[in-house]
Formats: C-alpha cells, structure tokens, sequence
C-alpha cells in the first residue's frame, strides 16, 4: 500500500521522490510516525487546545484552535502586553488528528518573525521542525500517511515581537482540510478555570497575503513508515523511587529491567492506552500525554484496575548502536 502511496506521490508532485520503495534499504528520508488507538474514546472535543507561560507562570487563560485558521499576530499582544512591558510568551497547543483512508497529506506550517519569535510542531512523535526567528517561515510537508490517529503537539514562543501563525493539514489530492481534536481529560491544567479566560482562534487566513502566495512557502516531501504506539526504548520513574527501563517491541514482546528485577511479557492494544503483562504476575498500563507516558504499575496483576496503582512517567530513550 505505502509503494503504491509512493507513485500517486511522485504523479502529484511531478518530483522524482529519490526515496527507497517497498525491499529498499531505509535512507533517511524514510520517518516513523507513531499512532495511537482512540477508536473507543468517547470525550473527544473539536479543535487544539493549549494555554501559555508569560514569563513563567501559566496564564489563565485556554485557547482553542481549529487547523486552518489565522493566528494572528496581534493576539499575544492585546492579551498580555501593556504599554513597553513584552514578556515572553510559550504557547503549547496539544491534540490528534485522524487519516481516514492512506493518503497524502500536505502540512501547512507558519509562524515567528524574529528575535525569538518561534513555531515548532511535532506530529505522531515525529518533530517536523521549527520555522520562524532567522529560520523558514512557511512550510509545507507533504508526506504519504496511512489510515490512523496521530497526535500533534504545536508550540510557539515569543520574546516580543509576534507574527502570525498558521497550521493546515489537508489531503494533497482534494484539498480537503482535516480538523484535530482533543481529549476532554487533558485540557491543560489553568489557575482557576471557573474564571479563565476561553479565546477560540478564528482568524481568517484569507486577509493574511502569505496565505495566497506558495511561492512563498518553502516544500518538504517525507516519507512515512508508523509502528504501533509503544514499539521503543523507554525508561519509566515511579513515585515511589523505582527506575526501570524497558524495551517493548512491534511484535508485542516487552521486557523490562528495574537493576534488582528483570522480567519479559507482552504487550496489547486497548481503547486509547496498551497494557504490558509481566510473566511474574505484574500489569502496567500506559497511556500517551504529549510526547511522554503515564505508567501505572499493579502487583499482583489482579489488581488492575480496581486497586490504585504504583504511578510512574515514561520516556523514550535512545540506544546507540555501533556501526
């Protein structure tokens, strides 16, 4: 399928891709793009959701952006500049998209000026770069995406000087545009969310003249390989002080070694999360915020999930290898 993905590419394009097919050895323009399984999940609510750091503490306010909207570059100003007081300004904006079919997608990403002023996206685990500052400021990626769920994470900063930020996620062939959408369980956490101040991002990209003009938007062309949602090397801190590293595989193999304990298991796919099962009787259950996991450990294993587990965040980690 993803061959076949590759040479409507090349049709699309009218480009030689120059990247390995189907049997070829893996050059580095082929890229992992990692899913996740959010068939049963039943809190989903339109739009990106995110809030800000102003010189450190979080804002009180949550914002919510539809892809394809303006983000203008007067919003960070009228809410939290005053006269010749620019603090700098972090907004992260987290959510998921779905690819209904295997298709081409085309990712539309603008943002920053200068002096600081940045926008950096991360999409299925992949970091897809920053523009802005004395970088790019307007990219498209276009990339052969099959059918799935992945999330997205979009931040921007600002030492003072704002410019608009864009993001649009279309499919290449038609031009349809393919809204993200967040989990009603992890609106980021605000000062007082019974007074925050709730902004929708509605910008019209229209007024905006880049918007119009592609040739002034610098083209990327990727190559997307996925492996299931845990297929990595991670290392997971628990509240209780235990450190264990793992290795869980796209095979659904896991093993584990916490020093003074080294056990194997198997890994399955839930509704939104996976469940390792240890062969000595422990259970895990490890569920995607951002770029990390939250690890909740049982033991025994029966007391999954009616017993509060041991609590634990997981990274992933890289292992070289020699050549």
């Amino acid at each position: 399928m993803i061959q076949h993905m590759l040479i409507i590419f090349a049709a699309l394009t009218g480009q030689p891709l120059g990247l390995p097919l189907v049997g070829d050895a893996v050059s580095p323009e082929v890229v992992t793009f990692t899913q996740v399984d959010l068939s049963s999940v039943n809190d989903r609510r339109p739009g990106l959701v995110g809030t800000a750091a102003v010189n450190g503490p979080l804002a009180n306010v949550l914002f919510t952006y539809h892809t394809g909207r303006l983000w203008t570059g007067e919003l960070i100003p009228e809410l939290f500049y005053d006269g010749e007081y620019r603090p700098p300004v972090t907004i992260q904006l987290h959510g998921y998209f779905d690819i209904p079919e295997d298709m081409i997608v085309s990712i539309w990403h603008a943002g920053g000026g200068v002096n600081g002023d940045t926008s950096e996206l991360t999409i299925g685990g992949r970091n897809l770069g920053v523009v802005g500052d004395d970088r790019l400021k307007n990219v498209i990626t276009t990339v052969a995406l099959p059918q799935g769920t992945y999330d997205l994470h979009w931040d921007h900063t600002t030492l003072g000087t704002c410019q608009p930020h864009y993001l649009r996620i279309e499919n290449a062939e038609t031009g349809e545009s393919i809204d993200g959408f967040h989990l009603e369980r992890f609106v980021p956490t605000i000062p007082d969310a019974g007074t925050a101040k709730h902004i929708e991002v509605s910008g019209d990209p229209d007024v905006w003249g880049v918007h119009a003009d592609r040739s002034r938007w610098y083209p990327v062309t990727l190559v997307a390989v996925t492996e299931p949602l845990w297929a990595e090397h991670w290392r997971a801190e628990f509240a209780n002080g235990v450190v264990q590293a793992y290795i869980l595989s796209g095979d659904g193999t896991a093993a584990v070694d916490a020093g003074t304990w080294h056990d194997t298991g198997t890994v399955e796919k839930g509704d939104g999360y996976f469940i390792v099962r240890f062969t000595e009787d422990r259970a895990e259950r490890w569920t995607r915020v951002g770029g990390r996991m939250v690890v909740e450990h049982w033991f025994p294993a029966s007391r999954l999930p009616t017993q509060l587990p041991v609590m634990g965040i997981a990274e992933q980690i890289r292992i070289e290898t020699a050549e």
